[in-house]
């Protein structure tokens, strides 16, 4: 997981600050805390789609699911503990391609329409 956060330049800092959420929690920083006044925040999901290991991945690909709505909260959960809380969220995605093919199991070769945005 990657998270960028920019910080007001009038508290010492003229560019991102760039954070890893890993074992230690709060990487970034003096002291753990971010510097300056967070303006805001980006996380991006740097990882293929499910199909490519779980046997049954479609489930992951129909309406409720999709990595919005199933990796955004815990990004969302890292940046509230880096920075504090949030006074707003914005999110986009698309779907880029509209059919996917199971990588494992007794399905694998099997393909399954995408009906949420995936990217």
């Amino acid at each position: 997981m990657i998270v960028t956060a920019l910080a007001a330049p009038e508290w010492c800092t003229t560019g991102p600050v760039h954070a890893s959420c890993g074992p230690s929690g709060r990487p970034c920083g003096q002291g753990g805390a971010a510097p300056g006044t967070p303006l805001g925040a980006a996380a991006v999901i740097l990882v293929g789609g499910p199909d490519s290991w779980h046997p049954n991945a479609d489930v992951f690909f129909r309406p409720g699911g999709g990595p919005l709505l199933d990796l955004a909260p815990y990004y969302l959960s890292a940046i509230v503990s880096l920075l504090g809380p949030i006074a707003s969220v914005s999110g986009f995605a698309v779907t880029p391609t509209a059919e996917r093919t199971l990588g494992v199991g007794s399905r694998a070769g099997a393909t399954f329409p995408v009906q949420v945005p995936t990217h």
